[in-house]
């Protein structure tokens, strides 16, 4: 993650009124519950996608170990392959579940509760000063949802492209059931 985080260019903040301020400070709140949301969304599609891959890791892993002495006959063996499939897809999908940063909404008073927002400020002006560093800390926030928000998109996306393979796991099946068949010839 990149640790020169933005910081405002706006130099003559004390002509900043209320009513700009806290359109400011909406905009910001708003954008980071949405990456919020997104990771919401992200974790329930890994959800959803593991809850129905587990059944069907779980019946092919028990029809699997039940023929393992049967693996050069097509069905077994296509059971294998698919499990494999599946189970590499399941491995992506957890990994969203767990593996995740996420910054959520308000400030931390050791972020806010400081004497430079304070001392040497005219009253009028304290609350523009917190509230240029409100934002720019948002901003922090939302960089980090958004990087981990891309990480996990791309995790969902691999785990339903290794499913594409499924489709594969019986013409690979039999074609090497022919090749063992070839090779005892």
């Amino acid at each position: 993650m990149d640790t020169n985080h933005w910081k405002t260019d706006i130099r003559d903040w004390d002509k900043i009124s209320d009513k700009t301020a806290t359109l400011m400070l909406s905009q910001c709140e708003t954008l980071l519950k949405e990456t919020i949301e997104s990771a919401k969304n992200i974790s329930a599609k890994a959800e959803k996608l593991v809850t129905i891959l587990i059944p069907i890791f779980t019946l092919l892993l028990a029809y699997t170990c039940n023929n393992i002495n049967k693996l050069n006959e097509f069905l077994p063996l296509c059971a294998l392959l698919s499990l494999c499939v599946i189970g590499a897809s399941i491995f992506f999908s957890v990994k969203n579940m767990f593996q995740y940063t996420l910054s959520v909404p308000g400030e931390y008073p050791k972020n806010i509760v400081k004497s430079q927002y304070i001392d040497n400020v005219e009253q009028n002006d304290q609350y523009i000063q917190m509230l240029l560093n409100v934002c720019e800390n948002i901003q922090i926030r939302i960089d980090c949802n958004e990087a981990s928000n891309k990480i996990r998109l791309r995790d969902n996306e691999i785990s339903l492209k290794i499913l594409l393979g499924l489709p594969i796991c019986p013409f690979l099946s039999g074609l090497m059931i022919f090749l063992l068949q070839l090779l005892d010839l």
